[in-house]
């Protein structure tokens, strides 16, 4: 079962103090975009966006590639998310202090990753979280802004890599030959 990042995600925002996306709410604060220049979700609930808010790339990039020179295959999947704040307009202080305050926030969220990926590593067999593979090392990360009206804050960029054999089977059933 492939991890669903959107959903992981998700959860992050409804129960991070510092966000607590809720969808019956009156400002959302969790969205999906399809890149960091396209804030779509986001654009079309513009007057309730709430601030902080998280916001998941749910566009899926990777690639295969072999383990060691050995007929196992592992994916190579890459994930984004972007943390951001509402500051005033031409407030150079405003737009440094929401930076710091994305900052904390994105290494709370770092923390859960590695909190879900020790408790899925001690408990083999019962992958919960999906965090499993995370790899602390991959992580990326940069400020950004101005977002829409006036957000800033962090993109965050990671890998996992998941093994993929049991996808890539041959079956000469699905094929006309």
């Amino acid at each position: 079962m492939a991890f669903d990042f959107t959903a992981y995600m998700k959860g992050i925002a409804e129960t991070l103090k510092e966000i607590r996306h809720n969808d019956n709410s009156g400002q959302k604060r969790f969205f999906r975009i399809s890149s960091v220049m396209n804030i779509d979700e986001m654009l079309q609930n513009f007057t309730n966006a709430g601030t902080p808010c998280l916001m998941v790339e749910d566009n899926r990039t990777g690639r295969y590639q072999e383990a060691d020179g050995s007929m196992s295959y592992m994916d190579n999947q890459s994930y984004s998310f972007l943390v951001i704040k509402h500051c005033d307009h031409f407030d150079a202080e405003s737009r440094e202090q929401v930076k710091k305050d994305c900052e904390a926030i994105m290494k709370k969220i770092i923390s859960k990753f590695k909190k879900d990926k020790q408790y899925d590593l001690q408990h083999p067999g019962e992958t919960r979280t999906g965090m499993r593979d995370f790899n602390m090392s991959t992580i990326y990360y940069q400020t950004i802004g101005p977002v829409g009206d006036n957000y800033y804050g962090m993109l965050v960029q990671f890998a996992m890599l998941e093994p993929v054999n049991k996808d890539l089977v041959y079956n000469v059933d699905d094929w006309d030959v």
